[in-house]
């Protein structure tokens, strides 16, 4: 029986395409990551989307993905995991979750949330190819923009 909490095929083409956005020929605003973050799903089921989006990524790279904490515990992902973090973070989250992840990830930096894209306000359901970048500048202040993965056909240019 198939896993319903697994990618769909189109999932796994823009898994595949992320090893080469992110891993081979990063283009800015991405970077390449040093550590993979998603949802601590083990309790419902082995494999989610959102780990199995990175997994290929994982794989290039020659790294685990960390996953820490559930969804629903997006503050604290920031606080223990990403604030104070040296070197990129990719977060492969859930969509309904993102925002409280960004408005954290804001708090904890000491950037105004206001500075937030709409889209990082409340992700719609259908968008699998924008990207929230948060950008470290060499006074340790932050910025943030919302890009295109640009992975697959059909993906919008931001």
């Amino acid at each position: 029986m198939a896993n319903p909490h697994s990618l769909l095929p189109r999932g796994w083409q823009r898994a595949g395409a992320l090893v080469s956005i992110l891993a081979n020929a990063v283009r800015p605003p991405l970077v390449r990551p040093d550590v993979l973050f998603a949802p601590d799903y083990k309790h419902l089921v082995p494999f989610h989307r959102t780990s199995e989006t990175i997994t290929p990524l994982a794989h290039r790279l020659e790294t685990a993905i960390r996953t820490p904490l559930r969804k629903g515990d997006e503050a604290k992902l920031v606080k223990d995991h990403l604030a104070g973090l040296d070197g990129a973070a990719l977060v492969c989250w859930e969509h309904h979750h993102i925002p409280d992840l960004a408005e954290a990830f804001c708090a904890a930096v000491g950037l105004d949330a206001s500075a937030l894209p709409p889209i990082a306000r409340s992700w719609p359901e259908e968008d699998f190819y924008s990207v929230i970048v948060f950008t470290r500048d060499e006074h340790g202040g932050y910025s943030v923009q919302v890009t295109s993965q640009d992975a697959l056909a059909g993906d919008p240019a931001r």
